[in-house]
């Protein structure tokens, strides 16, 4: 699904986009950093950056409707919304039964 604007198209494809250019920009700016952690989380934050940036400019461009905006947005994330929303399922099951558990009388 592609949404048009004033500024332009933001497409599914565009946030995977954006990481591939994020992380080689970042790349020569942290060229001296000596870990590759240093390295992933310097990409990870600006990343973070530069998509809640174009998200707001997003959120302007389309005249202030975050509907619109989270239509755009959400099929972006989905899978990882989804994911989480898999292992939240399976925590609360876990503690559901853990709750279950504690209620039911062993002494009888």
């Amino acid at each position: 699904a592609v949404v048009s604007t004033q500024s332009g198209h933001y497409g599914r494809d565009w946030s995977e986009s954006v990481k591939k250019k994020t992380a080689a920009a970042a790349r020569g700016f942290v060229s001296e950093m000596q870990s590759k952690e240093d390295i992933d989380q310097t990409i990870d934050k600006m990343f973070g950056d530069v998509v809640e940036s174009v998200i707001g400019a997003m959120y302007l461009d389309m005249e202030e409707d975050f509907d619109r905006v989270w239509s755009v947005v959400f099929p972006w994330f989905q899978e990882y919304y989804d994911m989480f929303a898999m292992q939240m399922t399976a925590e609360e099951e876990k503690r559901k039964k853990y709750r279950l558990r504690l209620c039911v009388d062993t002494t009888a």
